[in-house]
Parts: structure tokens; C-alpha cells; sequence
């Protein structure tokens, strides 16, 4: 969960896509 933050801040166009495929795993 802390990872996706800081990935989301690096890159938040691609990590957008990761995040939604994260929260459904979640």
C-alpha cells in the first residue's frame, strides 16, 4: 500500500493502471 504511493508519485501514468489492477486484488 506505501509502495503504490510512492510509485504513483514517480510515475503516475502508468502506475494508474497498476493501481487499478492492485485494488482489485486487494
Amino acid at each position: 500500500m506505501k509502495q503504490t504511493s510512492h510509485i504513483t508519485k514517480n510515475k503516475p501514468r502508468k502506475t494508474k493502471r497498476q493501481i487499478r489492477d492492485l485494488s482489485l486484488l486487494y
